[in-house]
């Protein structure tokens, strides 16, 4: 027998030996539009450049055809002020994978700021008073205001830092009682503080239905690699004290292959949930060898930079 010629047993050893390649180019379904009009979504996937996945040749990394250099994602820069994270260009590699899919039914996006109200109390009052300082055309005249509000005011903080304080040790609700005697209370300065900016969160829903075995074959493959991407790895093999985070996540709005201008960017993404239905209608349907004839795929994605007007101002 030709040394040329291989067993079944011989080929499928070669293929157990041999990395698997992942695919570089996903999309459903198959003859979606890019050129007419051409709206899809488009993801693109950054792997730990510490991943054994990429030095064991299953991912690819994308080359940048200008400087010849690997690939990072474009929101990952030494310049970056808004995180410490995204200033470590080089922690992550962009891969060649990337996932185009149907524009889902629901594109939005939440700017939250978050604001909290709290209570000055005295150091509100001695702020106040001491503004005087700084509103009065006299500097004498500043000092009198604030003299003038310990003055006006010392015996009753006194009596109330007393009350608290007891109140404190042994339980007794001096200060309300101190309130009604007086019919005084003190003025809380109630203030609202700008807190900082919530990161958004982006839910696409997709409901994919195949035509024949071939788009089956991507809709299980799509499903698999959202799934993979959203997980760490263990650093190295037979080290569990470490593991290296889970893949990144650029996402576009496509329109006839350019990114669409009237559609907000993305910055980077952390997939934080995968939620896969193979019964969308209520019912479990399957084809003669058990495919599903409809499969739901929902995926959150968290923003990992907060905006700030400078992101804005780009489209963001």
């Amino acid at each position: 027998m030709s040394s040329l010629l291989k067993t079944a047993a011989q080929i499928l050893q070669d293929k157990l030996e041999t990395p698997k390649r992942q695919h570089t180019g996903l999309r459903f379904p198959a003859d979606i539009d890019t050129d007419g009009t051409g709206n899809i979504i488009r993801f693109r996937i950054a792997m730990p450049s510490g991943s054994k996945y990429i030095s064991n040749g299953r991912y690819k990394t994308a080359i940048n055809a200008s400087t010849g250099q690997r690939e990072t994602s474009e929101y990952r820069s030494g310049d970056v002020r808004a995180s410490i994270a995204r200033r470590f260009p080089n922690n992550y590699v962009m891969t060649t994978t990337t996932i185009d899919l149907y524009m889902p039914p629901s594109i939005g996006a939440s700017y939250r700021s978050e604001w909290n109200s709290t209570e000055l109390g005295v150091a509100g009052g001695m702020v106040d008073a001491a503004l005087g300082l700084y509103n009065s055309n006299g500097m004498g005249d500043g000092w009198e205001k604030v003299q003038r509000y310990f003055a006006d005011n010392a015996s009753y903080g006194i009596m109330n830092t007393a009350a608290g304080t007891i109140q404190g040790v042994t339980g007794i609700n001096t200060k309300d009682a101190l309130a009604v005697v007086t019919s005084t209370t003190e003025n809380p300065y109630m203030e609202v503080l700008f807190k900082g900016v919530s990161n958004r969160i982006f839910q696409f829903t997709f409901k994919m239905i195949p035509r024949n075995a071939a788009e089956q074959e991507t809709v299980r493959n799509i499903v698999k690699e959202f799934k993979f991407h959203s997980a760490p790895e263990f650093k190295n093999d037979g080290d569990n004290a470490y593991m290296l985070f889970p893949s990144e996540f650029d996402i576009e709005f496509i329109h006839k292959d350019k990114e669409n201008p009237w559609l907000f960017k993305i910055s980077t993404c952390a997939l934080t949930n995968v939620t896969v239905n193979y019964s969308p209608e209520g019912n479990y349907a399957s084809h003669q060898d058990g495919a599903p004839f409809a499969t739901e795929m929902n995926l959150e994605f968290t923003e990992l930079a907060v905006m700030t007007k400078e992101n804005l101002e780009q489209g963001y």
